[in-house]
């Protein structure tokens, strides 16, 4: 959750309607504090969506797929 958090507030800095910069959370997580060097330095960050061709999966599949796009819109 806190991981989702970090991404979430990452990539509304990036968006262009914000107007106030909000805490980013880094301390929260030990994933996070680990991570906060490779969200804000010039470096590549990988993330994998793994999906279910089952069609049982769909709710669960689009939330992947949103998660993983927002993700998309963080620049270093």
């Amino acid at each position: 959750m806190t991981l989702r958090k970090v991404i979430k507030n990452l990539a509304a800095k990036e968006s262009k309607s914000r107007l106030g910069l909000k805490h980013i959370p880094y301390r929260e997580s030990k994933l996070t504090a680990l991570l906060k060097n490779s969200f804000n330095r010039n470096s590549y960050c990988v993330l994998i969506a793994c999906l279910s061709p089952s069609d049982i999966n769909y709710d669960e599949n689009i939330s992947t797929l949103n998660y993983a796009s927002l993700t998309m819109s963080i620049n270093n």
